[in-house]
């Protein structure tokens, strides 16, 4: 039986020097996009017709969330390791991320890549949980697996 898979059953993980790694609270949105740039293969004998070939893919994950934090005003861990890495630069910045989901309480697909965050930490208004946004920007390979 195939299952739809909800959002609210999905886990990223950041890892930094915690094995298996640390969780990023709070998540309430997902956006794991491409993009593509392409080669122009157009010629006169094209007819007049647009050819191309991609040559590179982009991948970025979009994700908003509310911030958390405990009695003391500590940060979830997840998100201070996001606002860790946003602060560094060169291969510091980048981390390790696996993106899980689940189907019946079991591992479904896991997304594992290398990325840097752009990490906005606070944002909201008068009414509004205070939430937070960051952009991975994926380097390299992703590698699916399927459990």
């Amino acid at each position: 039986m195939t299952k739809k898979v909800l959002a609210k059953d999905i886990t990223l993980l950041v890892s930094a020097s915690t094995a298996g790694g640390t969780a990023i609270g709070g998540i309430n949105s997902y956006d794991f996009s491409k993009d593509y740039t392409d080669t122009d293969l157009t010629d006169n004998d094209s007819d007049g017709d647009q050819e191309s070939l991609p040559t590179s893919i982009g991948r970025t994950v979009g994700l908003e969330g509310h911030r958390l934090e405990d009695s003391v005003g500590v940060m979830n861990a997840g998100q201070t390791f996001l606002r860790s890495y946003s602060n560094a630069v060169g291969y510091d910045a980048v981390a390790q991320y696996t993106l899980s989901t689940f189907v019946d309480g079991q591992t479904a697909t896991q997304k594992i890549f290398n990325a840097w965050p752009e990490f906005n930490p606070i944002s909201g208004g008068h009414e509004d949980n205070v939430a937070w946004s960051a952009t991975l920007h994926v380097t390299g390979t992703v590698t699916t697996s399927t459990v």
